[in-house]
C-alpha cells in the first residue's frame, strides 16, 4: 500500500550489507507483505486471506503490526470487518491491540462505537491503552472523556487525559476537572490543560482550587501554554498571590516562556521583590534564560551585597565571562571580587586568556582573592596555573599550601613537576 510505514525498508531488505542479496528464509515474510501492501488496492478480495495468513502464522511482531496496518488504511469494506471481529473476539491481546490501532487509522462511521463497546469489555491494560490511542488518533474526545472518567485503572485515566490535551479539548477537560478525587489525575488534567494552551481553564483551577499543591502545579503549568497571555496571566497572579508559593510558582512558570517574555517579568519581579528567597529566584531565572545585559544592569543599579552575591553567581550560570570581568574591574569589595573569581571556574572556557587573568591577579590580590584563585584553578583541574602560581608565591606557607594541592591532583603535568620539586631538593 502507498501508505504503508515500511515501504523504503522492503527496498533495503533486497541486499545485504556487502551488496549482496539477501536469503530467501530472511525476506519471504517481509516481501510478501510488500507485495500485499499493493495488492490490496486492486484486489483486496484475493490479497485479504493472504494478508489474514501472515496475520495468524507469523512469530514477528513487525510483520503482524504492518499487516494490521494495511487492512486499517484500506477502503476494502471486507478488511475492516475483518479488523472489527479481531478486536471483538481475538483472546490474544496482543493482536486484540494491533487490530484496534487499525481502528484508528481506519475512522471508519462504525470505529467509535466499536472502540466504546470495547472500552466498556475489556480491563486487559494493553488493550485499554490501545483503545486510547486509537480514539485520539480519531479526535473521538467523547469516548475519551468517560474513559477518563470511568477507567478502573489510574495510568489508563491518565494517558487519556494526555490524550485531551494532545486533541485540545480544553473544554472536555474543564468539564472533567471537578468530577475528579484522585491527585495523581488532577494533576494530569492540569497539564494537560497547558499541552491544548487553555489559560481559561488554568486560570478557573487557580481561582477555586484549594489544595495549594495542585495551584501550584496549575500555576507552573501556565509556562508550558504557548500563547502571548501566558506572561500577562503570571504578572496578574504575582501581583495578587493567594499565598507565598504562589509567587514562587510563577517564577518556576517564568523560565518555560519565550525569552521575550520571561525576561520582562523576571526583571520586573527583580526590580521589586522585596523577599530575598524570591529575589534571588528571580536572579536564577534570568541566568537560565541567559538574560547577561540584564543581569549586568541590575548589579549595577544594587547595593545589597548578598543580592550582588546572587548575581555575580548567574554570571558564571549565564557563562557570562564578561559580567565576572566587569565584577573585578569595577568592584572595591574585595570578598565580591573573590566571589567572581570562584564563579570563573564554572566558565565553559578553557582558553589560556583565562588562566592568565587569574595568574595576573594573583600578584596584587588581597588573602581572600588569592585563596579565591586558587579555588578556581582547582575547580577546573587546572594543574598549569597552580604550577605558575607556585612559582609566583614567595609566602613559604602560602606555596607549601599550593605543593599540596598540586600533589592531589591527577594530572601528568603536575605529577613532572612535582618529580622536579623532588629532585631539586635531594
Amino acid at each position: 500500500h502507498e501508505n504503508s510505514p515500511w515501504l523504503d525498508d522492503a527496498q533495503a531488505l533486497l541486499y545485504s550489507g556487502n551488496g549482496e542479496a539477501a536469503s530467501d528464509e530472511a525476506l519471504d515474510e517481509e516481501l510478501r507483505l510488500y507485495a500485499l501492501s499493493a495488492l490490496m488496492d486492486r484486489n483486496p478480495e484475493r490479497a485479504l486471506p493472504l494478508v489474514m495468513e501472515l496475520v495468524n502464522n507469523t512469530n514477528s511482531d513487525r510483520v503482524r503490526r504492518d499487516a494490521m496496518f494495511i487492512l486499517g488504511v484500506s477502503d476494502d469494506p471486507e478488511a475492516q470487518r475483518v479488523i472489527a471481529r479481531i478486536a471483538r473476539d481475538s483472546d490474544d491481546p496482543a493482536l486484540q491491540a494491533e487490530a484496534i490501532h487499525a481502528i484508528g487509522i481506519s475512522d471508519s462511521e462504525e470505529a467509535e462505537d466499536l472502540l466504546r463497546m470495547l472500552a466498556q469489555e475489556t480491563d486487559h491494560p494493553r488493550v485499554q491503552r490501545a483503545i486510547v490511542d486509537a480514539a485520539m488518533t480519531m479526535e473521538a474526545n467523547g469516548l475519551l472523556l468517560e474513559i477518563a472518567r470511568r477507567s478502573d485503572d489510574t495510568a489508563v485515566r491518565i494517558q487519556a487525559v494526555h490524550a485531551l490535551g494532545a486533541n485540545e479539548a480544553g473544554a472536555a477537560l474543564r468539564e472533567l476537572y471537578p468530577s475528579i478525587d484522585e491527585r495523581n489525575v488532577r494533576r494530569a488534567v492540569l497539564e494537560a490543560l497547558a499541552i491544548a494552551d487553555d489559560l481559561d481553564g488554568l486560570e478557573v483551577v487557580i481561582e477555586s482550587e484549594s489544595d495549594p499543591a495542585l495551584r501550584t502545579i496549575a500555576i507552573r503549568s501556565i509556562g508550558l501554554a504557548d500563547t502571548d497571555r501566558a506572561a500577562e496571566l503570571l504578572k496578574r497572579i504575582y501581583a495578587d498571590p493567594r499565598s507565598p508559593r504562589d509567587r514562587s510558582a510563577v517564577l518556576e512558570a517564568v523560565v518555560m516562556l519565550d525569552e521575550e517574555a520571561g525576561l520582562d517579568l523576571a526583571m520586573t519581579v527583580a526590580e521589586n521583590e522585596t523577599d530575598p528567597a524570591l529575589l534571588k529566584r528571580a536572579v536564577q531565572v534570568l541566568a537560565m534564560i541567559e538574560a547577561t545585559d540584564a543581569l549586568r544592569d541590575l548589579y549595577g543599579r544594587t547595593d545589597d551585597p548578598s543580592l550582588r552575591v546572587s548575581i555575580i553567581q548567574a554570571f558564571g550560570m549565564a557563562d557570562d565571562a564578561g559580567g565576572l570581568e566587569m565584577v573585578l574591574q569595577t568592584e572595591s569589595d574585595s570578598e565580591l571580587r573573590a566571589h567572581a573569581i570562584r564563579s570563573m571556574a564554572m566558565l565553559d572556557d578553557d582558553s589560556e586568556q583565562l588562566a592568565r587573568l587569574l595568574i595576573e591577579r594573583y600578584q596584587e590580590a588581597t588573602p581572600g582573592e588569592r585563596q579565591a584563585i586558587l579555588d578556581a584553578a582547582m575547580m577546573r583541574d587546572d594543574a598549569k596555573t597552580i604550577i605558575e602560581l607556585i612559582e609566583l608565591e614567595q609566602d613559604a606557607s602560602r606555596k607549601r599550601r599550593l605543593v599540596q594541592v598540586l600533589a592531589m591532583m591527577d594530572d601528568e603535568a603536575a605529577d613532572e613537576y612535582l618529580f622536579e620539586l623532588i629532585e631539586k631538593g635531594r
